[in-house]
């Protein structure tokens, strides 16, 4: 799967929807203590990630639907540095938090309320195929309207993890949207292989297997990159097997190596599998 789909497989706004809704549940269960509860992203609180996006929305609200993008918004137009992209985007988030700081956690409630169902307009509205923005773990050219709706959900689902976690709820369950963000993240493999030397012919696997979702994908060298498709190879010179769960904190940078050595199978040709394990499909 190293070309993104022109049209959508899964439905994106649906999706987004259900995400957000949860979302908005776990929120409304906080107690005043929760609000300041620290977060798997360094120095924010609760209520930081949950200001965090509100800003997202805003942002994608911005770029894709009015067409308003600046040089530092993170994914938006053609960067093509992602060194750059993540610098501009993590100074960004920090202003962007610091300055709501003051914002009272039913202020950022209502506020979130108002503006997910406008993004998930955006997607249920626009053309699938249509092209949006460049997903720059993907690569630098501009990827179809669908998959920035995809990108989206994936962030949004990670985020609300991180949430729950962080207050000690259960997590966000919805075999759907796991399975949404498994096949979106897949898409970050080709580039991160990318990095790597190997033959023309060489061939990768990723195998993600677990309760209601089951996935097999085989990453082959050709020239000028790699490309994928589903299922087994003949032959792989590297693969790496794990479940859905850990599957997408591995690629979102959510599973401790301590875990990543018991939850995730890795084997074959050094640098490849290196490739496979350090692939990342955040701005990070």
């Amino acid at each position: 799967m190293a070309t993104v789909p022109p049209e959508p497989t899964f439905d994106v706004p649906a999706l987004l929807a259900r995400e957000r809704g949860a979302l908005m549940a776990a929120l409304q269960r906080l107690g005043p203590d929760d609000w300041a509860r620290r977060t798997a992203c360094p120095g924010w609180t609760v209520k930081d990630l949950t200001s965090h996006l509100w800003s997202t929305d805003l942002h994608v609200l911005s770029r894709l639907r009015d067409g308003y993008a600046r040089v530092e918004d993170v994914d938006g137009g053609a960067a093509v540095d992602r060194a750059a992209a993540t610098r501009a985007g993590n100074e960004h988030n920090e202003r962007w938090v610091a300055a709501t700081r003051a914002i009272a956690p039913r202020v950022l409630l209502d506020r979130l309320q108002e503006s997910g169902p406008q993004v998930t307009t955006v997607f249920r509205v626009g053309d699938p195929g249509a092209p949006g923005e460049a997903v720059s773990w993907v690569g630098t050219r501009r990827q179809p309207l669908w998959f920035c709706g995809a990108r989206e959900l994936t962030e949004r689902f990670v985020h609300q993890q991180q949430l729950r976690a962080a207050v000690g709820q259960l997590p966000f369950d919805d075999d759907d949207v796991l399975a949404a963000v498994v096949d979106t993240f897949s898409h970050a493999f080709p580039a991160s292989l990318g990095t790597t030397s190997a033959p023309e012919g060489t061939s990768v696997a990723v195998v993600v297997d677990g309760g209601a979702i089951a996935r097999h994908w085989t990453f082959t060298r050709i020239a000028g990159g790699w490309v994928g498709r589903d299922g087994p190879g003949p032959d792989v010179a590297a693969h790496l097997r794990t479940d859905p769960d850990a599957f997408w904190r591995l690629l979102s940078g959510n599973l401790p190596p301590g875990e990543q050595v018991q939850r995730v199978d890795l084997a074959g040709t050094p640098t490849l599998f290196a490739a496979l394990r350090d692939t990342r499909a955040v701005l990070m």
